[in-house]
């Protein structure tokens, strides 16, 4: 009853960590165990992001699916609240307003190749994520505009994270 109290009050954070190595799915399990099912807040970290993150293939891939597939028939996803931390950062420092502009289009891909898989964990009964790029406070509404596209790509196009208590990143 204790555990089942406590996994259900808390909110729980995984990673960041190199994504080639452990997935997320392991940590979880090794971390939680048996009581997955009473976990009501996740937040993913994910590690600094990099243009070729997430490609078909690789390991980082391939335990990020198995730890959706873990969530989706581990957890209710319906009192189940998803943050997804994209703002791990390292790519190149660009010198140019076009090198800015390919660096901004690069995240968004990432951006997408991380959230797209999550579309399987229908009935979330939220999701929040943040990002990175475009930089700067005079880019914030564009931010904010990227963020809700993805989660609605995952949630449906009518919710608005912001509503359900999404804060911003500072």
């Amino acid at each position: 009853m204790a555990r089942s109290i406590f996994f259900s009050r808390n909110r729980f954070c995984m990673g960041p960590w190199p994504f080639e190595t452990p997935d997320y799915r392991l940590s979880l399990l090794d971390f939680l165990g048996d009581p997955l099912q009473n976990l009501r807040s996740i937040r993913f970290n994910f590690p600094e992001l990099n243009r070729d993150l997430l490609l078909p293939g690789q390991s980082g891939t391939v335990g990020w699916d198995r730890t959706i597939t873990l969530i989706s028939q581990s957890i209710p996803l319906s009192v189940l609240t998803l943050v997804i931390d994209l703002t791990g950062d390292v790519f190149f420092n660009p010198r140019t307003p076009e090198q800015d502009d390919q660096r901004d289009a690069d995240k968004w891909t990432v951006n997408q190749r991380a959230v797209r898989p999550l579309v399987r964990l229908s009935g979330l009964k939220d999701l929040f994520i943040h990002i990175a790029y475009p930089r700067g406070d005079e880019n914030l509404h564009i931010r904010s505009h990227q963020e809700q596209l993805l989660e609605q790509m995952v949630m449906g196009d009518g919710y608005n994270s912001s509503s359900r208590g999404k804060t911003p990143l500072i």
